[in-house]
């Protein structure tokens, strides 16, 4: 998780991801974590949360975080990644997944289109209430 923000040029104290976690994975109605994995080696991460939805009827999730290690790109991760959470969301009852990403130059767009993500003709937008984990 610290390559990935690092990637964005955020740095992520290790104390709040390791509380952020430990929130996520001992509250299991807020989401998911999956790994992936070669050779033992860590190689990419996926963080499914959830909301309730009125605009759905229902639960929606959001790919919250996603990263593969530079290294493993482009060989089927973040597609196994995006399925298994897709997969467990389905599972959850979830009535829709949003993803947040760059505009449309992101080199991880092409990824997101692939596993069936398109533009929905709204942007969200941030009001921050308390600082994020990550520091700039």
């Amino acid at each position: 998780m610290t390559d990935f923000y690092a990637e964005s040029g955020f740095v992520l104290p290790p104390v709040a991801a390791a509380r952020t976690f430990t929130t996520l994975l001992g509250t299991p109605e807020f989401g998911a974590v999956w790994v992936a994995e070669v050779s033992g080696r860590l190689i990419g991460h996926v963080v499914l949360t959830l909301a309730f939805s009125m605009e759905y009827g229902g639960p929606r999730g959001f790919i919250d975080d996603l990263f593969v290690c530079p290294a493993a790109r482009r060989q089927g991760a973040g597609t196994a990644l995006l399925a298994v959470a897709r997969a467990e969301a389905i599972a959850r009852g979830v009535r829709a997944l949003c993803v947040e990403t760059g505009g449309a130059d992101h080199p991880a767009r092409p990824l997101y289109a692939r596993a069936g993500y398109t533009e929905s003709g709204r942007t969200f937008l941030t009001q921050v209430l308390a600082a994020p984990v990550h520091a700039t």
